[in-house]
């Protein structure tokens, strides 16, 4: 490890001493975050808009945003893989068990809701453009009712992530403003 990467690794905001993220870490985090939040209200959208190229257009960029952030779960558990989260400060264990479960759910829902989605498509017979570059194979020959099960598992998940999310970004700033613990600095840096 660099000189910079362990000087950028002891950065803290609370009483310890707290480890923040790598950078790609920390850009994978925000990155997906914004690509979820974004997913979700052109999903929002999409369905609220009268057929035609417009609601065309927005189902192609919701499965281009879904497929993005496949691609930036199965990233962000590969590097992982060589390059574990910094350890947390001390906290009770409530707030540890919580944190643990809440991330595997958030990871869980990264990776079945754009299959879902991409299954979803394929049964209603949808091809799945992913930013006008390459169409993804069907999965299943189209099944309108088999579409109309899986697509609104994928809308109840939606609301579950979306759910989770939420959940997410509150246990973030109680960890910034009420327990000033330096959770928060971790993936900020």
């Amino acid at each position: 490890m660099s000189r910079a990467a362990v000087a950028d690794s002891r950065k803290s905001d609370g009483p310890g001493r707290v480890e923040v993220y790598s950078l790609p870490s920390r850009l994978a985090h925000w990155l997906t975050a914004a690509f979820i939040i974004v997913a979700f209200f052109v999903g929002l959208t999409m369905m609220h808009i009268g057929q035609g190229a417009l609601q065309d257009q927005l189902f192609d960029w919701h499965r281009s945003f879904g497929a993005t952030v496949f691609a930036l779960a199965a990233f962000r558990l590969l590097w992982r893989l060589w390059h574990p989260a910094p350890p947390l400060p001390d906290m009770p264990a409530w707030i540890e068990v919580g944190a643990w479960l809440s991330h595997r759910l958030l990871y869980v829902f990264m990776f079945v809701m754009p299959i879902l989605g991409w299954l979803g498509s394929s049964a209603f017979g949808a091809p799945v453009h992913i930013y006008w570059l390459f169409d993804l194979p069907p999965l299943v020959k189209p099944d309108r009712p088999l579409a109309n099960v899986v697509l609104a598992i994928h809308v109840y998940g939606a609301f579950t992530l979306a759910g989770l999310v939420v959940l997410h970004i509150g246990a973030a700033f109680y960890h910034l403003l009420v327990r000033r613990d330096g959770v928060f600095r971790r993936m900020v840096g």
